[in-house]
């Protein structure tokens, strides 16, 4: 932490608890839970994130644990927030090489400590490198550019965001928009109900008087799934927000896959 002072004034236990979040996910695992549907049950299964061919689960995992840091150093859970920091900086490690087999995984792990333990400065070494997380490459110097990068602008990005000072009359903004943005969700799924059945009766009812009728109820159908749309990006951006101002516990979301659903469902 030689390049970020600020660090040092981050509250009793935040520095322990993100040294520690940096090794944790190799012991204490992340999970999904994948859950699929058949005629006749339905079954579900825990399996751990493989931190080196699950980008998906990945990525998601870092925006989470980088919300869920700043979640709790609002709440004043230091030791929490440098753990749920380390982690994602963990994945944002994990995320510096696209592996092609474990025995290439633990050779080039081996040769990116070997460049580490010279007592290089890092800073200057990556000065003029430049090279996205995930880019395969046979140069070992430019994926731990990339590792390096992203983690400073990642602890970058946590700093600013803390050190914001919230207002009483911003905290309650938020809480107020949590409200209006849960308030329209059993709305919108009234209204997508709604005009579903007015679409099946233009087509099963009304069929001699489509022509004049049906393009009214489609038009509608069309019309509340794209504000349904757009609806969830600003639920997604409210949540987000009211993460980082300590309000609300960012969350996993549900993905739907072949026959079923998978949800991340983390160690914190």
């Amino acid at each position: 932490m030689r390049g970020f002072p600020a660090f040092r004034g981050l509250g009793s236990g935040f520095l322990e608890g993100l040294y520690r979040g940096v090794v944790e996910p190799d012991k204490v695992v992340d999970e999904v839970e994948v859950c699929r549907e058949d005629v006749e049950r339905k079954a579900c299964k825990r399996e751990p994130i493989n931190h080196y061919t699950d980008s998906e689960y990945l990525k998601e995992l870092t925006d989470y644990y980088y919300l869920l840091s700043i979640y709790y150093y609002r709440r004043g859970d230091f030791h929490l927030s440098g753990i749920a920091l380390g982690r994602a900086l963990h994945y944002v490690h994990d995320s510096t090489l696209v592996y092609t087999g474990v025995g290439e995984r633990n050779v080039q792990e081996e040769r990116m400590r070997e460049i580490i333990g010279r007592d290089v400065d890092i800073g200057n070494l990556c000065r003029d490198t430049d090279i996205e997380l995930g880019t395969k490459s046979s140069n070992l110097v430019e994926p731990l550019c990339a590792m390096y990068k992203s983690s400073i602008d990642m602890l970058r990005q946590f700093i600013s965001e803390v050190s914001k000072t919230l207002t009483s009359e911003e905290i309650e903004r938020l809480k107020k928009h949590r409200e209006r943005v849960a308030g329209l969700s059993p709305l919108w799924v009234l209204a997508f109900l709604t005009v579903s059945l007015m679409v099946l009766a233009s087509f099963f009812i009304l069929i001699p008087f489509y022509g004049a009728l049906g393009a009214v109820p489609l038009i509608a159908f069309i019309v509340i799934i794209i504000a349904f749309k757009l609806h969830k990006v600003k639920e997604s951006i409210v949540m987000r927000e009211l993460a980082k101002a300590g309000i609300v516990k960012p969350q996993t979301r549900t993905k739907v896959i072949e026959k079923g659903s998978a949800r991340i469902s983390p160690a914190y």
